[in-house]
């Protein structure tokens, strides 16, 4: 049986809701103006109570500081004692003839105060001079803040500290004793009992159970009438505050140990936070854990000192004669409330009675039995407002009835599915098709839940209910539905909002039409454009689209890449008007003309002016009637594959240049060797003073001198001289053939890179000053090393050969710029930096002059062999060849160059920082 066709109403009945109005209506407002009346009698009562706790608090806090600053003045009357100044003016020996007159004076000043635990004296040093405590002299108290401000001329007053020496608690008052010049020569110490601070404290009462207390500028309490809750904070301490009490041991230590003594808290955290945020004067409300009540805390900060007086008092005490008012005015309130209940009971049961019985009436309506008017005139005889709505009632039961039959007549022959549901989203009315579409009968159907029972998705059904709020109505709105057997179907809906005549909207109606058909053909569509679409976007080459026009209408993410061009300047790119590229114009208007084209070359973009190394091939697309509808392009980047040509071919020179040096160095080394050697024996037979020279002399008749005589004015020596450096410098040159073309024996050894650099500076010094007659050691060198050491297992003398060159090089440019510019001293320092780090397990060296830098064009050729910018006869163009086959080669390293046309190169080498077998098998082959 369905909710109405039950004559038991459920939720809230007529009589129920008017004997709720009768009550609120009643009880309400009385209600309020009690809540009303006691709340802002509350705020009055804590206003007042606040007021009498903050004065309290200030009177406290004013008898406090008075008691500070009276024992203050009797701390700077002893400190001004002429004994006391006398006794730390005298030497040793004189202090202690002085000791006796010091210790009556301080005995005498303790007993005019007995508020006091003791009296010292202590000297510029810390050191405690004299004091009625015999343990405590000869003590360092240097450490202590009273110390440190009063030694630097300032009247000081501890916090309650425990003394370590007595375990007793105290205040420190201390100030400067001083010359009449002013001079420093130590400070008085006087320890007040706190006894004294915790009497004033002790006399503050509020009531039966308001207390005074005193916290300091922690919040941790200093003075309670509760000793047992002394060092305890209100919050918890900081970790940095606990560590300076720990360090101090500012409230002793805890029993029976050496331990300091830490406050425990008492998880007040609320009244820490206001009092010690708010250095004045306050009232402040809270909940304390000690007595699980509320509390009105009034509280005043000393002006001279970082302590807080607090005066504190349990909520109840002064809201009890509130409580009691409370307990009669609820009783008050009760008492209204039955006397309303009893008239509104009465007042509902009159009108209820004809509404059931119209209720029954409806539901014997909605069953499908037939309606009497006769049933309800008991209701229709009155003429109150429930006998017109009885007569209403049945005028509109029978019109209904009339338009039904019509209406079923109509809907039981469509061939779409006719609904209606109710607010809550049930299926109150729906077509007899729904058992052909979807096997659930009409009986089965009526009350069903669409979201939960009827849609796939329930999610689905919050979009089509969105769509209808906002516009009214939804058309053709696609939705999956569930059938009977599990399995699912497709719709079409068309609905709106039906309402009742007073325009409220009462439920949703519809027309449903099955589109399972449609949709599958659709879905296999759209998975066979997708996948296209993938294919597409995901292939590795490049893909091009070109209409029939030369028009692209579509390309990829790799042909973006490759044209340097976003996809908004290709799509609509005319190729046949527009391409710059001839080669690939022809090539697409051959594959536009039926024909396969290919292209391979440097590709000119009319995008982005860019050219690129490409190879395409371009396909047509056939019509339906044999024409070209379109052309399909496949493109890709060889970049790659023109720079490993390049790289082939410069290594293939490089190969046959070194061998080339090898022949010519073995071919050139034995006639030069003759030459040299012949030339040194020239030298030895016609310069030298040898007995064989003066033999051969006298045996022809020519003094040997004058022989010697003729070589000097004809220039023969000189001339020998140069044809043996001449040779020396073709040795020098068959020398660096023959490392460039081969590898000898290596040693390798662990060197570190930092001491290699450093005497590799000092051998360039003397080597190019005697080459170039110039002096190295004015150019700066600027070291920037790491701190530990950087080594390399290498060939020493190579290594180190390669950086001689490197300098030499960077060096005869920076002068050779220096002169031609004709550059003053000062203007243009020539500079080296040389930096060393490890990256990547190598070990890094760069070598960075200041000089005039090199273009493109010489920095790509600066590693090839007897390449050279230097003038005939300066330069073999063999050094950076040889420099760069040692690290490579004989290393297993990395060598480049970097530059700056004008402003500067830098050689960077890398050098593997453990040697594997690999690289050393790479050396030895």
């Amino acid at each position: 049986m369905t909710e109405v066709e039950n004559t038991t109403v459920s939720g809230w009945p007529i009589g129920k809701k008017m004997t709720v109005a009768f009550l609120l209506i009643a009880v309400l407002p009385m209600s309020l103006v009690v809540y009303f009346n006691l709340d802002q009698s509350r705020k009055e009562v804590a206003e007042i109570a606040g007021a009498e706790l903050t004065s309290l608090s200030q009177s406290t806090a004013y008898y406090i500081e008075q008691l500070l600053l009276e024992n203050q003045r009797n701390s700077a009357t002893l400190a001004g004692n002429p004994l006391v100044v006398q006794f730390f003016r005298s030497t040793a020996e004189e202090r202690r003839a002085l000791r006796p007159q010091i210790n009556q004076l301080l005995e005498n000043f303790t007993a005019n105060h007995p508020d006091y635990h003791a009296t010292g004296l202590l000297d510029a040093r810390g050191i405690v001079q004299a004091t009625l405590i015999e343990a405590l002299i000869g003590k360092d108290r240097s450490f202590r803040d009273y110390f440190q401000a009063s030694i630097k001329g300032a009247s000081f007053i501890s916090d309650i500290l425990v003394g370590r020496s007595t375990g007793k608690p105290g205040v420190f008052l201390t100030n400067p004793i001083k010359t009449t010049a002013g001079e420093i020569l130590g400070i008085d110490l006087i320890w007040l009992k706190a006894d004294t601070i915790w009497n004033i404290v002790d006399q503050v009462k509020v009531g039966k159970q308001g207390i005074g207390y005193l916290v300091d500028q922690d919040g941790v309490i200093i003075a309670h009438p509760k000793r047992d809750l002394l060092y305890h904070s209100l919050g918890e301490l900081p970790a940095e505050t606990v560590s300076t009490i720990s360090s101090t041991l500012r409230f002793g230590t805890a029993k029976e140990t050496e331990a300091a003594h830490i406050p425990q808290s008492l998880r007040m955290d609320r009244l820490a936070a206001r009092v010690l945020s708010d250095r004045g004067t306050g009232t402040f409300r809270y909940f304390s854990p000690l007595d699980q009540q509320y509390h009105i805390a009034g509280y005043t900060s000393l002006k001279n000192q970082t302590w807080t007086v607090i005066v504190d008092l349990p909520e109840a005490q002064f809201v009890a004669p509130l409580n009691r008012l409370r307990t009669v005015a609820l009783l008050s309130i009760g008492l209204v409330a039955l006397i309303s209940l009893a008239i509104s009971v009465l007042l509902a049961r009159s009108i209820t009675r004809p509404i059931r019985h119209l209720t029954k009436v409806a539901v014997d309506i909605k069953s499908d039995r037939p309606f009497d008017p006769d049933t309800i005139a008991r209701v229709t005889a009155g003429n109150d407002e429930i006998a017109y709505l009885g007569r209403v009632f049945s005028s509109v039961v029978q019109s209904l009835q009339q338009s039904e039959e019509k209406y079923r007549i109509l809907v039981e022959n469509a061939p779409d599915l006719n609904y209606r549901t109710d607010l809550e989203g049930r299926i109150a009315f729906i077509s007899n098709s729904v058992k052909r579409l979807s096997g659930y009968s009409v009986e089965e159907a009526i009350g069903m839940k669409m979201a939960e029972e009827i849609y796939f998705d329930p999610a689905e059904r919050n979009l089509f209910l969105a769509e209808l709020q906002q516009n009214g109505s939804v058309r053709d709105f696609e939705s999956q539905l569930k059938r009977k057997d599990g399995s699912t179907w497709w719709v079409s809906t068309n609905a709106h909002f039906y309402r009742d005549r007073e325009g409220n909207i009462r439920g949703v109606e519809g027309v449903a039409r099955d589109v399972t058909e449609r949709r599958a053909a659709e879905n296999a569509l759209k998975a066979s454009e997708t996948m296209f679409r993938s294919i597409f976007e995901c292939s590795p080459l490049a893909l091009v689209h070109i209409d029939h026009a030369g028009t692209v209408t579509a390309g990829n993410e790799n042909l973006c890449t490759i044209l340097g061009s976003s996809k908004a300047e290709i799509i609509g790119f005319n190729t046949i008007r527009s391409l710059k590229d001839q080669q690939m114009k022809a090539a697409i208007t051959r594959a536009l003309a039926g024909e396969k084209s290919h292209f391979e070359g440097e590709y000119l973009s009319a995008i982005s002016n860019r050219t690129t190394p490409i190879r395409a091939n371009f396909a047509p697309v056939p019509a339906s009637n044999g024409s070209v509808s379109s052309v399909i392009g496949t493109l890709e980047d060889i970049s790659e594959q023109y720079r490993t040509q390049e790289i082939i071919i410069q290594t293939e020179k490089m190969i046959s240049v070194g061998g080339l040096a090898a022949g010519m160095a073995h071919e050139i080394n034995n006639p030069l060797a003759g030459i040299l050697q012949s030339a040194e024996v020239i030298s030895n037979r016609i310069a030298g003073d040898f007995p064989a020279n003066r033999k051969a002399a006298e045996a022809i008749g020519i003094p040997f001198e004058k022989i010697s005589e003729y070589m000097e004015s004809r220039n023969i020596i000189n001339l020998l001289t140069s044809i043996k450096e001449s040779g020396n410098r073709a040795a020098g040159i068959v020398r660096n053939m023959l490392s460039f073309s081969r590898k000898g024996e290596s040693q390798f050894v662990l060197c570190d890179i930092m001491d290699l650099l450093d005497s590799t500076i000092e051998l360039a010094e003397n080597d190019f000053d005697m080459m170039t007659k110039n002096d190295f050691k004015k150019i700066n060198i600027v070291r920037e090393y790491p701190k530990n050491r950087l080594e390399v297992t290498c060939e020493r003398s190579k290594i180190q050969q390669v950086f001689l060159n490197i300098l030499k090089n960077g060096a005869q440019a920076m002068i050779e710029e220096r002169t031609r510019q004709g550059l003053e001293e000062g203007t243009k320092n020539p500079t080296f930096i040389l930096r060393t780090y490890s990256a990547n397990n190598m070990a890094c060296i760069e070598i960075e002059d200041n000089g005039p830098g090199m273009d493109e064009q010489i920095r790509k050729r600066v590693f090839e062999p007897f390449f050279t910018t230097k003038g005939v006869g300066t330069g073999t163009g063999l050094g950076m060849s040889v420099s760069y086959f040692i690290i490579t080669e004989n290393h297993a390293g990395r060598m480049s160059v970097k530059s700056v046309p004008g402003k500067s190169s830098t050689f960077m080498i890398q050098l593997p920082l453990q040697r594997t077998l690999v690289t050393i098998e790479h050396n030895l082959n």
